[in-house]
């Protein structure tokens, strides 16, 4: 990912998309949720991005990977999942951008 920290101010495209999902997926096996809530997490990162990846800027991925495994797992999982936890679980860099009210404010 040394490329998206490297520019800024670039749009995604197919190979952010790749990456993102591989860190949706991590984010899920780190959290141990069920196959379900990865499929779906990625299913609405891809439904929401179809129409608008060019005009989403690289910096703004890690949290729109957030809102989007929070989201699945809000519907998959028994239990609520917790943003501030999520968000732990991110680089510190990341941390910086993902708030939990930006996570709250982008989701709904």
């Amino acid at each position: 990912m040394k490329e998206a920290k490297s520019s800024l101010v670039d749009s995604m495209d197919s190979t952010h998309r790749d990456e993102a999902v591989l860190r949706i997926i991590e984010l899920c096996n780190i959290k141990r949720y069920r196959d379900e809530t990865v499929f779906l997490a990625i299913n609405i990162f891809d439904r929401v991005f179809s129409d608008i990846y060019h005009r989403i800027k690289l910096r703004h991925i890690p949290l729109f990977i957030v809102v989007c495994t929070i989201m699945a797992a809000k519907i998959e999982q028994p239990m609520t999942p917790s943003i501030n936890r999520m968000i732990m679980l991110l680089p510190q860099e990341e941390r910086e951008i993902v708030t939990k009210e930006k996570v709250i404010c982008l989701e709904e």
